[in-house]
This record gives C-alpha cells, structure tokens and sequence, in this order.
C-alpha cells in the first residue's frame, strides 16, 4: 500500500472513531444507551446513529419494555485490545454478552458487577491471557460460560462450582491447570479439553444432568470409573495419562453414544458385556488391554458405526460373524495389532 492509501485507512479509521466519540457524548450520561455507545467508541466502532430509544434498534442489541439493554451480541466485529471498563460492566440488567471471534485481550474490572442480572457469557476465540478470576461465582444467574480458545492460565476459579444454575460450561483450549474443578449440580454439558489440568478426576455423581464430558487432551490420570455416570451420552477423556480401566458393578451405559479413551496408558480388561447397547462411537486406540473376546463382545453391541482398537495389544481371532452383526459399522481400525488372526470378517 502506497502512502496516499496508508493515510487515507488511518484517516478513515479517525473518522469511525470520532463518530463514535460523538455518538456516545450524545447520550445521556450513565443510561444503557451511553455505556453500549461508549464501549463502541472505546472499541473504535462507529456506532448507530443516536436518537430516542435508538440504542434498542442496533445490531446485537436486545432491550425490554423499558428500553434497558438485555443482550449485546459483538461477535466477529474485529474488537481487540482490552474491555474498557465501564461500558458492559454497567449495564445493570444484561442477561446475555457475546463477544466471541474478537481480539480481546482483558476483561473489565465491573465486569463482576453483572452478577445479578447475567446469565450468559461467550468470550471465546478471542486473546485473553492470565486468570480467571474467582469473581465469576459472582454470576449467580449464570447459565452458559464459554472461555475456550483463550490464553487464560493458573488454576480454573473454585467458585464454579457455587454457581448452581450453570448448565454449560466450555473452558477447552486455553492454558488452565491443575485439578477438574466442582461444579454445580445443574450442569449438562462440560468440555475442558486441551489445557493441562492434572491429577485425579473428581466425583462427578452429583452432577446427575451432565450429558457431555471432554477432558481430552490435559495430563489426567489414576481411574476412569468416576467418568461413568448413567446419564452420560458423550465421554472423551482421550489424550490423558489415565491407567486404572474400571467400572463400577451396576453401571450398564445405555445412554453412551461416544466413547473415546484413546492415548492414554490404560492396562487391564475392558468390561463390555451387557454394557453400551446404544454405543456408536468407540476409540480404544493407543492403550494396552488385555481382553480375551473383545471383539466377540463387540459384536454384541449392533449400533456401533465407528470401532478403533489400534494398537491396543489384542490378542484373539476375528470373529467371522462380526460384519454381519455390525450392520452400521462403517470403521473398524485393528492397525498394529499383530496378534489378530483374520477370519471370515470380509
């Protein structure tokens, strides 16, 4: 880009920003429509022309009857630096902040001030570093928390576990370590993958709704029995440094339909009879079990589609009947098991 063109962008970026200084002067101070058109202007966002009520007409901008901001939905809108403060931190009755898909690199000090009123918070994809802080059980209303794809690090806050109306959690990909926290008892869905949380895992029979859990990818270890509660549909606990394969004598997993517990250093007998009837997905791949009739007790299970046991040290002859047993399997990987004799299975 030649100088003429590199003055006119930043002449033009001056522009967007002065515009939005001005839109934010324009309101009066210390309403919802000030603080929404101030964290424009901080942002260097030109912000929707001004008026009466004009800030419930923006994009992303959702109020009630009394023209207060309830949702702000900034996604992908290139904002990058820190959240200044404030701006959202003030807006008193906000349920739901999306700034997902940005360059954020920090959040506000008021922030926790939305306690009472938040009950969803997206922050993924951006480029926030350093703790989260334990003010996030502040949130007492909070439903939904997505912090994936940052660069937070330390410990993930012990106060999760105090917010007892959170449903989803999504704190993956980012640099957390140290223990699987608690969490409330309402939680459907939790996906910690690729941080490097260690130790144990903890007792997540209280959480009697969970449906989805991914601890993939972190340094996990000791016994996976605790993973298994009944209600469970999706387990991915691949990647880990888990070695005990147990599980406890009643559980039978009939609402599992993803299972992977590849790369991790299990030994020992994997349990399948009479378990998983509606189990589609199994990745075994990348431990050292000792089975005898794994694939016989495979074949038991009609619903699987896709069936890894790569490199899993077996020891046993390929049932013959298998393919006519697993009319919906459209992957089965027994790579680097030389110990498998081949029958009938083509």
């Amino acid at each position: 880009m030649g100088r003429g063109g590199a003055c006119g962008v930043a002449s033009l970026f001056l522009a967007v920003a002065a515009a939005a200084c001005c839109a934010a002067a324009a309101q009066e101070p210390n309403t919802d429509a000030y603080f929404v058109a101030r964290f424009y202007a901080k942002m260097g966002l030109a912000a929707p022309p001004s008026g009466a009520g004009a800030v419930c007409s923006w994009p992303g901008v959702s109020c009630d009857g009394e023209g207060r901001v309830l949702a702000l939905a900034a996604a992908g809108m290139g904002l990058s630096g820190p959240i200044p403060e404030d701006t959202v931190g003030k807006l008193a009755r906000l349920r739901s902040l999306d700034l997902s898909a940005n360059r954020l690199t920090a959040l506000p000090n008021d922030l926790w001030e939305l306690g009472a009123s938040l009950q969803s918070l997206n922050l993924s994809r951006n480029a926030i570093r350093g703790a989260l802080p334990n003010n996030v059980g502040n949130f007492a209303r909070l439903q939904v928390l997505d912090v994936s794809h940052n660069a937070f690090s330390g410990a993930l806050p012990p106060a999760l576990g105090s917010i007892a109306g959170l449903q989803v959690l999504n704190a993956s990909h980012n640099q957390f370590q140290g223990q699987v926290p608690g969490a409330g008892g309402s939680l459907v869905s939790m996906d910690l993958s690729g941080n490097a949380l260690d130790g144990d895992l903890p007792d997540l029979s209280p959480l009697r709704s969970l449906a989805y859990l991914n601890l993939s990818g972190n340094q996990l270890r000791g016994s996976i029995i605790g993973a298994f509660q009944e209600q469970l549909g999706v387990i991915d606990l691949s990647n880990n440094r888990f070695s005990r394969l147990n599980f406890s004598s009643g559980y039978s997993g009939t609402s599992l339909m993803y299972l992977d517990l590849s790369s991790n250093e299990l030994l020992g007998e994997f349990g399948l009879p009479g378990r998983f009837r509606n189990l589609r997905h199994m990745n075994l791949a990348f431990n050292q079990l000792s089975t005898n009739n794994l694939l016989a007790s495979i074949g038991e299970i009609s619903s699987l589609e896709y069936v890894n046991l790569s490199s899993t040290g077996l020891h046993e002859r390929i049932p013959g009947a298998l393919s006519s047993r697993l009319v919906g399997l459209h992957v089965l990987d027994l790579s680097q098991d030389s110990s498998l004799v081949e029958s009938r299975l083509l």
